[in-house]
């Protein structure tokens, strides 16, 4: 992953003790620098978890130990039981489980402690895939996903403002709003708190492309992919560079954007539709007649342009529906 700094370490539970050991290596050089271990009982457990945390960031830079001593004064759950509620709602999330599984375990941990802004910022990463990804949102419920996406987001900025992830979540709220003004605001604090925080750039280079920024977004783009590499294997990643590359009018490069997202997700059958469009931009109109032909094939609820401008991402709509039109695609 092209990092310098490596954290490995284990748990092991013993009625209500804890041993958790923790070493920090430098993987330049292959050396431990630290490493530590406690015997606690389980109800110390957080403080652990902050003590571990803030040692290795002392260790790696006073910066983040700055940033790490802040976080820790803003704990928010001794709860170990909603602790965990939110951590198997994670973990089904992380393995693109099934949402509905996912919210269950996090409206249980907020029954447990309400105020555990985490397992509300789950909860709306979960109706933000259902508002918006078709193969798997149901569009009938779209209404109440979205009043439940602005009740929660609001909930989790409440509770931790200093979040950068909580954030994210009320900017996406705003977007939802189509406030796009405040939806840039909100991601220029979040950069503010954390300016390494891979999600925090990306989306705020989302956010700015909404006010033709393409070329910076970009930037802010690419940087998230640095910060987090793993992103490059996802298809948001690639569909986002889409979007810049077409505002851009860089219909080549938007292309390469759109078969990776392609190879990473066959069944992401609104690409079909945006490969078709930049086919046609590039004057390949007989391909691109046969993958709108796709396209339609999969989304028959899309006849024509008057229904692909309710589904249409609205950040590069006009250029979208310019190449539909040319791929053949019939206003009515």
């Amino acid at each position: 992953m092209g990092v310098r700094y490596i954290v490995e370490g284990s748990v092991r539970k013993g009625g209500n003790k804890v041993r958790i050991t923790a070493q920090l290596i430098d993987a330049t050089e292959d050396h431990h620098i630290w490493s530590e271990r406690w015997d606690r009982n389980l109800d110390d457990i957080f403080e652990v978890q902050d003590e571990v945390s803030s040692s290795i960031a002392a260790q790696v830079s006073p910066a983040v130990k700055g940033q790490e001593q802040n976080r820790v004064v803003r704990k928010q759950t001794k709860n170990m039981n909603a602790w965990d509620e939110y951590l198997r709602g994670l973990s089904i999330f992380n393995s693109n489980g099934d949402y509905v599984e996912v919210k269950e375990h996090c409206y249980k941990s907020i029954e447990l402690d309400s105020k555990l802004s985490d397992a509300y910022i789950l909860i709306c990463r979960c109706l933000r895939n259902e508002i918006f990804n078709h193969e798997i949102g149901k569009q009938d419920r779209r209404a109440a996903n979205e009043a439940e996406f602005h009740e929660k987001a609001k909930k989790a900025f409440e509770l931790d403002p200093k979040n950068p992830e909580a954030l994210i979540i009320l900017s996406l709220s705003a977007n939802i709003k189509r406030d796009l003004k405040q939806r840039v605001e909100l991601m220029k604090k979040a950069l503010e708190i954390n300016p390494n925080h891979a999600t925090a750039n990306f989306e705020y280079g989302l956010s700015i492309t909404s006010f033709g920024e393409y070329e910076k977004a970009k930037e802010y783009i690419l940087k998230s992919v640095e910060l987090n590499p793993t992103s490059i294997n996802e298809v948001f990643t690639h569909s986002s560079l889409m979007f810049c590359n077409m505002g851009l009018r860089d219909f080549e490069n938007a292309l390469d954007d759109i078969n990776k997202a392609i190879e990473i997700n066959p069944d992401f059958t609104g690409a079909l539709g945006f490969k078709a469009s930049l086919l046609a931009h590039l004057d390949r109109v007989e391909e691109a007649k046969d993958f709108l032909a796709q396209y339609q094939e999969k989304r028959p609820n899309v006849k024509n342009i008057s229904d692909y401008e309710k589904v249409a991402p609205t950040i590069i709509k006009e250029v979208l529906i310019e190449g539909l039109v040319k791929a053949g695609m019939p206003n009515e």
